[in-house]
């Protein structure tokens, strides 16, 4: 009985042991899952912060690297844009200008008034200009070369051989206004094949083209600019910065900016700005290194990302501290330890309870069954061998029945315990097949010695032959040998861990991308046994991370190209969200607007106003677009802002905000008063311009009507400024303007008006109904103030003025007649002898019209060829034969002979004299070569020049190309020009005549003695003869002043060896006295009076030796 109950003691002890080592064993494999799990979840912290940390400065480099090439590639639009604006304006100011024309002013002043508004515009740093030819080619403007101005360019080609001007004509002529590109020559750069942009637009009613051009170099140099200046402003995570330098070693942004360190003595500097360059030329990478220690950054390991942009030479990136992650790992780590430990703790005493309570359980029933175990001995013995339920029928008592039904449920019990471990087993060996990454294990070689489905899925091969694979035969050829060094690390102990994303190669020739994290197994005495890996396929996520970049880039590019930012606001106005270039228009951060309301930024007057607006507009519930107002930045300039918004409703219809868009419209702003303050006022002087000036007289009229104060208008123009401005050029001609706008200026009253109408002409308005004394005594002082010496770049100048007055309301009561009736009496002034004032009177206007109408029938006469050529002989003493003759020409209208001085001195102010100088001298070219032809010994014959011939750049090259087209020679011709005209800029004068008289022109003192007072122009010029003014000629025999005159010039020209032809011989008794006093030749109509070129001919022809002795007259 003893034995039977250490026998149901001994099955009691075993069955609680079995039970408690079932819980136990359960319990370990729970907790090695557990704790493997924690141990991969911690590496997992470093491993993802670590990379997070690669792509946020990845992400950043190429944030600002996709920004420049956008910039780039934006370049010509850019330029583009610009030059198109600029030429709009010009347009808009030369329209608006057209439009202030009064009916029936000139095409001339209409063509100076645009000329001289567009002239001094200068933009793009001072590089840009407007230039404007007509439909024809000639040259209207060309503001950094007027000499330019009137030639023709069709024949100017660019660096590739293409007509530019023509092609922009023939732009124009097909769609009015367009873009044309062409290589040229670029200041200060080698070569002359620089890729030019203009911008060409026709101005119709003048039926010029106008426009202006942009280098794209110059355009990329200021997005450079621009660039850089943004990296500098750039900051992130505190004092994360962008930093950038060329790859020559100077850095141009960040904290080596200006400072080369590969020029310096710092080594560790010199060594890290050499891994950044050489990482962005071999295409860019992250790089790990201490900082140098510049500007009070402190030393410390440093991980940055780093990118070149190869065409520019630049290397550029980003870095952080590898210890600015530390306390968030720590942090993260700690929680999970403590976690690990709770999980451990709770799940060891629920098996400890679960053992006691089984093993009580147990105890008790042995227990309650000993008396009756013997009876069922052997069948218990029999269910110890073969587990099978024991049959209760075969129990004879109840009490054995009960014993034998808690041995069934033992025996069930035991077998439910062991397909719980075999579900458990399989279980864990689904999770280890069903994974949704690759898991293995390799030796210390690297062969695979396991490997779950998942890994033979993933690489698509059979599970296999994955055993006993090399690991390193999997990845792609181009990593894997750098797969060898990494697991080498890992295995020799250098690393912990490895999780990396490596590039594989499946069994089928397709390649993947995988995250590898991998740790080496050791046994308990630390050798290692090889290495446990997982491989998370992430070819998809790379895929999506690329997607969401491009779409982020996209967003970014967006945001980063416009000029705009966007913004909601709650109902009461306060920010909510603010996103955009907010910064670079206000100065503000979108985060310091957030919690504030658009009129904290406003002036409060504009506050108020803008604030009024949007009640009513809120109040209806209503959209807005390019609401004006104006912001302060924070330097304190103020910006104009275009302001749109929509109103946003919660899901019960209730208003509860705005969205919108506020644009930067500070430079349209800008634009529009540049534009208004062009079109009323002249560029150069700043005055008010014609229109300004309509306006300010429009204005004093209707105060007129009601005051009956009257006013003046002063109509003044400048005397020789238009030689002082072709002889020395519009530069010194626009500083000699400013001076006399500003002497001008002291001269008259602050209460008067100065404008300038263009060119020379400035009017005066002087209001509080003057009188005539008082008018008279200003105009008195503008002159004295005019005519004051001016010394500009070595040169003096002695103007004058001459003033025209017309008085309101006598002399008329509309602008155009005012202005009309000054002008008139300005050209009475000047004709009465320059620096005088003229008041109006009616009488003035037939004479006006008069020569309006010769000034037009000049032009008729031009374009019609009704000039002829007469010629005056000139007879040379004593024996009086023909020595040569004077062309002089003469206009033929409608029959009759034009007096010369009625013509001459208009076709002088005109500039139509260029044009009659170049007849005049193609005709005598072409009757000498016919007399040649006809075999007549030809005279030399002497041709008048002017001021306006002898100062353009292209009067040698003209006088050659005539003189070769005839087949002629230089001796042929003798050049005749005034001392007046030659002193106007005696250098100029001297080069030029210097050209002519190397090629050998014979040069021709005009009326000497009557202008110039110094002689020492005889000795500097290369003069050959001088001609004795008629003026002296005259009273020889009745004043003896004339005659020591003559004597006098004689005597110079005898001492200078010049020639001396006297001119205006009428008398016998002059010739006697010229024939006593040695003068080599004489001319006038004691001889003969100028004849036509016929008529001339014949002349000559009468006496085989061409004599004179019969004082042959016509």
């Amino acid at each position: 009985m003893g034995n039977t109950q250490s026998l149901i003691d001994h099955l009691s002890l075993r069955l609680g042991s079995i039970i408690a080592a079932a819980l136990l064993t359960l319990g370990l494999v729970w907790t090695v899952v557990e704790y493997r799990d924690f141990q991969r979840q911690a590496d997992m912290v470093r491993v993802i912060h670590h990379d997070r940390t690669r792509i946020y400065l990845k992400r950043i480099v190429d944030d600002v690297l996709a920004g420049i090439a956008f910039e780039r590639r934006q370049t010509e639009r850019r330029v583009e844009n610009a030059i198109r604006e600029r030429v709009e304006e010009a347009h808009a100011v030369a329209v608006h200008l057209l439009k202030q024309a009064p009916p029936g002013q000139p095409s001339q002043v209409s063509e100076d008034l645009v000329r001289e508004a567009l002239r001094p515009i200068r933009f793009n740093k001072g590089r840009g200009y407007f230039f404007a030819f007509d439909l024809s080619g000639v040259e209207r403007l060309f503001a950094v070369r007027p000499e330019l101005e009137g030639q023709n360019m069709l024949a100017m080609t660019g660096a590739r051989g293409e007509f530019v001007v023509r092609d922009m004509i023939d732009l124009v002529k097909r769609q009015g206004e367009g873009v044309y590109r062409y290589y040229w020559t670029q200041p200060g750069k080698p070569g002359n094949d620089h890729l030019k942009i203009a911008y060409v637009k026709l101005i119709a009613p003048l039926g010029w083209v106008v426009g202006t051009g942009e280098y794209v170099e110059d355009m990329e140099a200021d997005i450079k600019a621009e660039v850089l200046a943004r990296m500098d402003q750039m900051r992130f995570d505190g004092d994360g910065y962008i930093f950038a330098g060329q790859w020559d070693g100077m850095g141009l942004a960040g904290t080596l900016k200006g400072v080369n360190p590969l020029a310096g003595d710092d080594p560790e500097s010199r060594d890290v700005v050499g891994r950044l360059i050489e990482t962005a030329k071999n295409g860019g990478g992250f790089l790990s290194y201490v900082m140098p220690a510049v500007e009070n950054r402190r030393p410390a390991p440093k991980t940055s990302y780093v990118a070149g942009i190869a065409d520019w030479q630049w290397y550029l990136g980003a870095g952080l501290y590898d210890d600015n992650a530390e306390a968030e790992i720590a942090a993260q780590r700690a929680a999970m330890t403590e976690g690990m430990i709770l999980k451990l703790g709770i799940a060891g005493l629920l098996a400890g309870l679960l053992a006691a309570a089984g093993f009580l359980t147990m105890r008790a029933t042995s227990r309650r069954a000993a008396k009756d175990a013997r009876a069922l001995d052997l069948a218990l013995a029999e269910a110890a061998e073969h587990p099978t339920s024991i049959d209760v029928d075969t129990l004879r008592f109840s009490e054995h029945r009960r014993v034998a039904l808690s041995a069934n449920r033992m025996i069930a019990q035991r077998g439910a315990a062991e397909e719980t471990l075999r579900q458990r087993e399989a279980e864990l060996r689904l999770i280890h097949d069903t994974s949704s990454v690759a898991i293995f294990l390799t030796d210390q070689d690297g062969r695979i010695l396991d490997a779950n489905t998942r890994m033979a899925e993933m690489f698509r091969c059979p599970h296999d032959s994955l055993m006993g694979s090399s690991y390193f035969s999997h990845i792609h050829p181009d990593e894997r040998q750098d797969g060898q060094r990494t697991i080498g690390k890992l295995l020799s102990g250098l690393v912990p861990s490895v999780d990396i994303e490596r590039h594989y190669r499946r069994d089928d020739g397709s390649d993947f991308w995988g995250r590898l994290t991998c740790r080496q197994m050791r046994t308990k005495d630390g050798t290692s046994r090889g290495l446990v890996g997982v491989i998370a396929d992430i070819t998809e996520q790379r895929k999506a991370q690329t997607a969401l970049q491009e779409s982020e880039q996209r967003f970014r590019d967006f945001a980063f190209a416009s000029a705009d930012w966007i913004w909601e606001v709650d109902k009461i106005g306060t920010f909510t969200f603010v996103a955009g270039n907010v910064e670079a228009v206000l100065g503000y951060t979108p985060e310091e607007m957030i919690g504030r309301t658009a009129y904290d930024f406003m002036p409060a007057d504009e506050a108020a106003i803008v604030h009024a607006q949007l009640k009513e507009i809120v109040a209806r519930r209503e959209a807005f677009s390019d609401l004006k107002n104006t912001n302060i930045h924070r330097d304190g300039s103020l910006r104009h802002i275009l302001t749109s918004g929509i109103p946003l409703f919660d899901a019960a219809g209730e208003l509860i905000g705005y969205r919108g868009v506020d644009r930067d419209a500070t430079d349209l702003h800008a634009k529009d008063q540049k534009i208004l303050r062009m079109a009323f006022h002249d560029m150069l002087t700043g005055l008010p311009n014609r229109a300004l000036l309509e306006d300010r007289v429009a204005q004093a009229l209707l105060g007129m009507t009601r005051s009956g104060d009257g006013f003046a208008l002063l109509f003044l123009d400048l005397d020789h400024f238009k030689t002082v401005n072709d002889s020395l050029g519009h530069d010194v001609g626009d500083q000699l303007l400013v001076t006399m706008k500003d002497r001008i200026l002291s001269a008259i009253r602050k209460t008067d008006t100065l404008a300038r109408l263009g060119g020379d002409e400035f009017v005066i308005m002087l209001t509080d109904s003057p009188g005539t004394s008082e008018i008279r005594a200003i105009a008195d002082k503008v002159i004295a103030e005019v005519s004051r010496p001016v010394t500009l770049h070595g040169h003096e100048f002695r103007l004058g003025a001459s003033i025209g007055i017309a008085v309101a309301p006598e002399d008329g009561t509309a602008f155009h007649t005012l202005l009309k009736s000054s002008d008139t009496a300005m050209y009475h002034a000047k004709a009465a002898g320059r620096s005088s004032v003229c008041f109006f009177d009616k009488s003035m206007n037939a004479r006006v019209i008069r020569r309006l109408d010769m000034e037009a029938k000049l032009r008729r006469a031009i374009d019609n060829d009704e000039f002829e050529i007469h010629y005056q002989p000139k007879i040379a003493l004593p024996d009086r034969t023909l020595c040569g003759a004077e062309a002089l020409v003469r206009w033929r209208h409608d029959g009759v002979l034009v007096p010369p001085a009625e013509f001459i001195p208009i076709a002088e102010e005109t500039g139509l004299i260029v044009p009659l100088g170049l007849i005049v001298l193609t005709s005598v070219l072409r009757h000498i070569r016919a007399w040649r032809d006809e075999g007549l010994r030809t005279p030399r014959i002497a041709v008048n020049l002017s001021a306006r011939q002898l100062f353009r750049p292209d009067l040698a090259a003209t006088i050659f190309r005539l003189i070769a087209e005839y087949d002629l020679s230089p001796q042929n011709i003798e050049l005749e020009l005034t001392e007046t005209q030659m002193m106007a800029d005696p250098e100029r004068a001297e080069a030029a005549l210097s050209q002519l008289h190397d090629a050998g022109f014979s040069i021709t003192v005009d009326d000497f003695g009557t202008g110039y007072s110094s002689l020492g122009y005889l000795k500097r010029l290369p003069i050959q003869c001088v001609k004795i003014d008629k003026s002296f000629i005259q009273d020889i025999g009745a004043d003896s002043r004339d005659e020591a005159l003559v004597d006098a010039i004689l005597a110079i020209g005898r001492s200078m060896k010049l020639d001396v032809v006297a001119e205006g011989v009428e008398t016998e008794e002059q010739l006697q006295f010229l024939s006593k006093r040695g003068c080599p030749q004489i001319q006038g109509y004691l001889f003969s009076r100028p004849m036509p070129e016929e008529q001339f001919r014949h002349w000559e022809l009468d006496s085989p030796e061409n004599s004179a002795d019969g004082q042959k007259s016509s």
